[in-house]
């Protein structure tokens, strides 16, 4: 009857981080893989809607780390050379992605890709604070001062 079983969050979160169509989104993509380890991070250290893994968890911030390294180097090089593709990267060559003058504000795909960077900027924020609290969790329960 071609009825489905349910997936588990955690299934269907693995595989949206490694979606083989997320490269072609650009910035989108890694924003989008970066928010889905992020959750199935929290899962697996957690315990949560999905087996408590730490092993997993450090695994998945990791990713996240990766991703937010990879849009800001597609975006320097973008910088450099302009936009061949839009495949490539979508915002515009000329755009400084620094924090835009408040009386110039950015349009279009531009404005996109600097609230895209601030997304995996954020994603990356939480996946350190995470490795940094289990680094020192792991410090302190193994004895040391």
């Amino acid at each position: 009857d071609g009825d489905e079983p349910p997936r588990s969050a955690s299934s269907l979160l693995l595989a949206a981080s490694r979606s083989a169509r997320l490269p072609g989104l650009g910035l989108e993509g890694l924003a989008i893989k970066a928010r889905a380890l992020v959750t199935l991070g929290m899962m697996h250290l957690d315990g949560d809607g999905a087996e408590q893994d730490d092993a997993a968890a450090v695994e998945c911030f990791q990713g996240v780390v990766s991703a937010h390294r990879e849009a800001k180097a597609a975006l320097a090089g973008v910088q450099r050379r302009g936009v061949r593709s839009r495949k490539e990267c979508t915002p515009l060559p000329t755009v400084r992605l620094t924090r835009p003058a408040p009386e110039l504000p950015l349009q279009g795909e531009a404005a996109c890709a600097v609230m895209l960077l601030g997304a995996l900027r954020t994603a990356e924020e939480d996946a350190r604070e995470v490795l940094e609290t289990m680094d020192r969790f792991t410090f302190f329960a193994n004895g040391r001062p």
